[in-house]
């Protein structure tokens, strides 16, 4: 009786694997069925945009998700598997890639089925072909023998391609090598290119890809650990503002602002950038209000001399940052978050590593309900969220944390995910930069379309190179500076709003303060009324200006964007003129009216 049980389950088991081997046999021929018939008839479809993923993984998985969950007329999307760099490249004609092109995990494969997409698969790394400089090759068509997704590529008016896997060294040179398939070079229709690496959004990469480029492509990079603090930027209820007292009838704020950081890799550095660019407020007298800030890493003696090389403003030390060498959990670290835990506001914890930064953040949230005089008041953790699979077991935890001390506690905050960043708004609308060109086109106050003034104030870098007679990497640093300038000046509208205690939907004291700037004339301080919180107001535009070019790299210095110093680095007092001060002014002044138009469009 044992043994035909035995054999029974054994047996059961066999049908099982031979049913999955048969479905995955059968969606293999399907999808290559699929992407051909697509080919042949894509003359009788009007293809406006085809979304290739080079690779098949987490990230990639989760944006074509997002973009089929959500489409638009006319779109496509192909997901190209490709042979694991464990493997070896096998040869077109041997049977075995066909084989190896169906070994998927249960897991990878039922996701796969649930995307309504096109699917092809590469027997060759595209990162490792050589591309002859004589010599145009059609890299899809030939080399790679995709010749159905080739037909696609050319026929579709716009083609966008996505490099995400976690080897970002082999999605730049996969892009590289794409960037002069000979098809694309001739197409005239709009090519992009969004690469999953830690390289700042957006960048002009022309003198770097494309040896023969003929053909202008967009290059987006696309850094997790810069996209991932940039969703604490969107949140207004995560700006530095939010944990400290303020009085919004002098535009001030009160209290100091003091931040850790555990964890000084690349999402702990923007982290500093954007607390410290973002607490940069002023006090009664307009000064700029006290902040400092603590970041720990084990290997900070490395990161901390890499990091005063690129800021050079911190190079003789400031008593606003305090980097320290430690272990989590070490004598030293337990002695620092002992001093420092009654007066801390934010703590960003950003190790690498979602259980151990998950256990990092709940003993600090335990050490901080016992020891802080005044409670969990004006004071939060955010824990970097890393691997997508664990993201909802972690919300669970850190959910049962906050609501054991109150239904309405929210000390503990996950930030950064994949599920969040890997999204059509963040990736492919660049919701960011969209609104960066409405903050320019209110601000510039000329005739036509955001995206044409856009192109009119940062298209013409070789225009940019001949009045600054510069070299081409100083114009593309300037230009880079002033578009960082304009997504920020978006980001803190909710900052300058909550510093004057205004709100969203107030309309008529939108009103009421827009009658007021009127009243100030082109490049004078002076207003009818609100003197005092008005110019408090432009101070804090100048106090986060300053601070947003600290952390770009700047500092003081006659202005000069190769050698990277700006003279406007000095107290608002300190500025040459009137006229220059009064920038800040307008600043805020376009900050209102864009909160005022948004909040009549919302309720029309």
């Amino acid at each position: 009786e044992y043994m035909f049980f035995f054999g029974f389950s054994h047996l059961a088991a066999i049908i099982l694997s031979l049913l999955f081997v048969f479905r995955l046999f059968g969606h293999y021929l399907a999808s290559k069925i699929r992407l051909g018939f697509a080919a042949l008839t894509v003359c009788f479809h009007n293809i406006s945009v085809l979304h290739v993923f080079w690779g098949y993984n987490d990230r990639s998985y989760l944006l074509a998700k997002d973009i089929i969950d959500n489409p638009r007329k006319g779109e496509k999307v192909v997901i190209v598997r490709t042979m694991g760099d464990q493997q070896e490249e096998v040869g077109n004609k041997s049977f075995s890639k066909h084989v190896d092109a169906m070994k998927m995990e249960k897991d990878e494969f039922d996701r796969l089925c649930n995307l309504d997409c096109l699917m092809a698969t590469s027997f060759r790394h595209l990162h490792k072909l050589s591309i002859d400089n004589g010599n145009k090759c059609r890299v899809l068509h030939d080399m790679l023998g995709l010749r159905s997704l080739s037909r696609l590529v050319k026929k579709s008016k716009k083609v966008s391609f996505f490099f995400l896997g976690e080897d970002e060294t082999v999605n730049t040179k996969s892009m590289m090598v794409l960037s002069n398939d000979a098809d694309l070079l001739k197409r005239e229709a709009s090519v992009s290119f969004y690469c999953h690496s830690s390289l700042s959004n957006p960048i002009d990469v022309d003198t770097s890809f494309g040896m023969y480029n003929e053909q202008e492509y967009r290059y987006c990079m696309i850094d997790s650990s810069q996209k991932a603090v940039e969703l604490l930027k969107k949140d207004v209820t995560k700006h530095p503002i939010n944990f400290m007292n303020v009085d919004a009838a002098h535009a001030a704020v009160t209290t100091e602002f003091n931040a850790c950081i555990i964890g000084f890799g690349e999402t702990g550095t923007e982290a500093l950038s954007f607390l410290y660019e973002y607490s940069a407020l002023p006090r009664m007298d307009g000064s700029k209000m006290k902040v400092h800030f603590t970041m720990m890493d084990e290997n900070m003696e490395e990161l901390e001399g890499r990091f005063r090389m690129q800021h050079p403003y911190f190079k003789d030390g400031n008593d606003e940052l305090t980097f320290v060498t430690c272990k989590v959990g070490s004598s030293e670290y337990r002695k620092v978050i002992s001093e420092n835990i009654d007066t801390l506001n934010y703590i960003v914890v950003s190790l690498d590593d979602d259980k151990k930064g998950v256990e990092t953040a709940l003993d600090l949230f335990d050490f901080a309900f016992h020891n802080r005089k005044d409670g969990l008041k004006d004071f939060a953790i955010f824990i970097r969220s890393y691997d997508q699979n664990d993201y909802d077991d972690i919300k669970r935890i850190i959910d049962s944390y906050n609501h054991n001390v109150s239904e309405s506690c929210n000390t503990l905050r996950l930030f950064g995910s994949d599920k969040e960043i890997f999204t059509r708004s963040v990736v492919i609308d660049e919701e960011s930069l969209r609104n960066a060109k409405y903050y320019n086109k209110e601000y510039e106050g000329g005739k036509g379309t955001a995206e044409d003034i856009w192109n009119e104030c940062f298209g013409d870098v070789d225009g940019l190179m001949a009045k600054r007679k510069c070299n081409r990497l100083t114009a593309l640093k300037e230009r880079d500076t002033k578009i960082r300038q304009n997504i920020s000046n978006y980001m803190h509208i909710g900052t300058k709003l909550a510093l004057m205690g205004l709100k969203p939907d107030d309309t008529k004291e939108f009103e009421r303060l827009e009658a007021i700037f009127a009243t100030r004339k082109e490049g004078s301080l002076v207003y009818s009324e609100e003197q005092e919180r008005l110019t408090n107001m432009s101070k804090c535009e100048h106090h986060r200006w300053v601070a947003s070019h600290i952390m770009m790299g700047f500092a003081y210095g006659a202005k000069d964007y190769q050698a990277m110093t700006h003279n406007c680095i000095v107290p608002w007092e300190e500025l040459d003129s009137d006229m220059v001060r009064s920038y800040d002014n307008k600043v805020f002044e376009v900050s209102v009216k864009i909160m005022h138009n948004k909040a009549i469009e919302k309720q029309k």
